[in-house]
């Protein structure tokens, strides 16, 4: 009798196993991943926190990416604006250099000289989630004018600011100072100049023509590096969204489960369930028919 229960025991015990089996077994399947618990494979489940923190890495620098993309797509935008008022504005002042213009033609040339300027000094305060595109790295306002002279003062610093991806330092902005200038030689003076020309009946000279056609290829200069960078910068995007992929794709096939595999594992665990439930069965019935018959 005693072995006959310690038989059945361990009949009950394996059964019990091959159930834990098929519950793990089913669990898997329907997951997708055999690594529902870290005791299935320890060393594919570390693989998968490392790939996972790698994965989480890539994605935080490709929101910084977009986000410094988005900010220089600002600054160009502004600074395109800028190129065509200057644009707009050398041949306000071409045409009144020509001699051929009365008071008030130079008087109205004058006036819309003063539009452009107030644009292009809008454009060049321009921010992108409250931060200023041409202080370079203060927080100041860049441009402040003086209502009473016209005269532009630069608030910002001379510095750049950068961005470190995929092991290289690129330019993300450029200062305002770098851009537009300051003091004397700021676009700002070189209109304030034709300005003041203007508005009194005078003739602009080549000297203050060539002064704002100066300024606009600086802005140009400055534009196309900042295009640059941004160039580059999108080849680094692309190189991290491919990183991401491919470290979502490892992670995927470290994990994933072989179904066919585990549906013949299932099959074969409940093959031998019902063998051991049987043989269980018949052991019960015996075991009462050697009960009743002593």
């Amino acid at each position: 009798m005693l072995t006959s229960a310690s038989s059945m025991a361990s009949l009950v015990a394996q059964a019990g196993a091959l159930s834990d089996q098929q519950a793990e077994i089913a669990r898997e399947l329907s997951s997708g991943t055999r690594l529902t618990r870290l005791s299935n494979d320890p060393m594919a489940a570390a693989a998968t926190v490392r790939l996972s923190s790698g994965i989480a890495e890539a994605s935080a620098t490709a929101a910084a990416i977009q986000t410094v993309q988005a900010r220089m797509q600002t600054a160009d935008s502004a600074l395109g604006s800028v190129v065509t008022q200057l644009t707009s504005a050398i041949s306000t002042a071409v045409a009144a250099a020509n001699g051929t213009q009365n008071a008030a033609d130079l008087a109205s040339g004058a006036v819309q000289l003063s539009s452009i300027r107030d644009s292009v000094l809008n454009a060049a305060n321009s921010s992108y989630n409250g931060t200023y595109l041409f202080a370079g790295t203060s927080s100041a306002v860049p441009f402040a004018m003086n209502s009473s002279t016209g005269e532009v003062s630069y608030g910002g610093d001379a510095a750049g600011m950068t961005f470190a991806v995929a092991g290289q330092t690129l330019q993300t902005s450029a200062s305002g100072s770098a851009l537009f200038g300051s003091g004397s030689g700021s676009v700002f003076a070189s209109l304030q100049s034709l300005i003041g020309t203007m508005a009194s009946g005078g003739t602009p000279t080549a000297g203050q023509v060539e002064s704002l056609r100066s300024s606009l290829q600086t802005v140009i200069d400055g534009r196309s590096a900042l295009a640059s960078s941004q160039s580059r910068l999108q080849t680094a995007a692309t190189g991290v969204a491919s990183q991401q992929t491919n470290l979502q794709a490892e992670q995927t096939t470290v994990a994933a489960s072989d179904p066919v595999a585990l549906a013949t594992e299932l099959s074969a665990a409940e093959t031998q369930r019902s063998a051991l439930l049987s043989s269980l069965a018949s052991m019960s019935k015996s075991s009462l028919f050697d009960y009743l018959s002593a």
